[in-house]
């Protein structure tokens, strides 16, 4: 089962200015200096994004987003890799949260144990139809939610791996919780 996309938000009180094309490719994506990153505007939003061998940092007030859409494992330890390196150089930063997300979408004919559980719930009631379902799982330091939204063949499935107290972070978190959420789908109670 291949994720489709990873996000993490680093939820705080950042100042987006610090984060220079400069300063993220030295700082974050550790390059030398004569290679270039993109940068990125949404001018809906007077967003400003930065990438580098499709990883995507988003620098915001309120928060600091880095995503990929490439499933490799490869490419997950570099996710946590600059997510660790955001919180070790601006240590000062006040941070509220760090969210991981995975996003899957899954067939309902899947026999997944997790795709089962979903597919046994009532789909309706009078007029009333189910659209969403969460589930959530509280660990040691973490929380778990699992959003899983329902079309009509598919099923998509968003694991957040939610961290209110900011703690140490284990190193090459996102394969770990990567493993986690595809115990999840597959055993269901893992």
């Amino acid at each position: 089962m291949e994720v489709n996309s990873v996000t993490i938000f680093l939820m705080g009180r950042w100042n987006p200015k610090i984060f220079t094309p400069a300063w993220i490719r030295d700082k974050l994506f550790c390059l030398p200096d004569n290679i270039e990153i993109q940068g990125l505007v949404n001018f809906d939003e007077l967003d400003f994004a930065f990438r580098h061998n499709d990883i995507t940092i988003f620098p915001r007030a309120s928060s600091v987003e880095i995503k990929t859409n490439t499933n490799t494992k490869e490419q997950f330890t570099i996710l946590s890799e600059i997510t660790l390196r955001v919180l070790e150089v601006l240590p000062q930063t006040p941070i509220k949260a760090v969210g991981v997300n995975f996003k899957y979408e899954v067939k309902k004919t899947d026999s997944l144990s997790l795709v089962k559980y979903l597919n046994s719930l009532v789909p309706s009631y009078k007029n009333l139809t189910l659209s969403q379902v969460k589930l959530e799982m509280v660990l040691n330091g973490y929380k778990i939610n699992i959003i899983s939204e329902m079309a009509e063949e598919s099923f998509n499935i968003i694991f957040n791996f939610h961290h209110s107290k900011i703690s140490v972070l284990p190193p090459d978190f996102v394969n770990k919780y990567i493993f986690k959420a595809q115990n999840i789908l597959y055993d269901g109670d893992k």
